[in-house]
């Protein structure tokens, strides 16, 4: 079975806004930032606080923590999308071919077959088909 499939840009700015907010290291990155700005509020003040303004503070942090996880990642996306060109397989044309050993994945710039047992999963959205191969890295067909 073949399929093929044209990526645009704004095709790559969709799908790395539906992984984005699924993966686990974006998770981690606010949770870092919160415990990190929380430890530090608590080390320098004390917790002779109120108990309203402690939750005050963790909400405020919570907060902070989760702009720089947005702008990480609207920076991240940024600089995928600027970095991205047909010649390096990204963009243009992909051909997806299902074969016995594995799938196979043709593009201007490279050939690459994933086996079977290496597909994390395969994600269907409205948009695409994602295989994941794993916790970063997508192959993308326009579903």
């Amino acid at each position: 079975m073949k399929v093929n499939a044209n990526l645009s840009r704004m095709d790559l700015i969709w799908m790395n806004l539906y992984v984005a907010w699924r993966s686990p290291s974006n998770l981690s990155f606010v949770l870092f930032i919160w415990f990190g700005m929380s430890g530090m509020y608590f080390y320098r003040k004390g917790l002779s606080q109120s108990t309203s303004q402690t939750v005050a503070q963790l909400l405020h942090n919570a907060g902070i923590a989760v702009a720089a996880a947005v702008s990480m990642t609207l920076l991240t996306i940024i600089l995928t999308i600027l970095s991205s060109i047909k010649k390096a397989g990204v963009l243009g044309e992909h051909k997806y071919f299902l074969k016995e050993n594995g799938l196979l994945k043709i593009t201007e710039a490279n050939e690459t077959l994933v086996k079977w047992n290496s597909i994390k999963s395969i994600i269907k959205t409205n948009k695409f088909v994602l295989v994941q191969i794993n916790w970063y890295l997508f192959h993308t067909n326009t579903g």
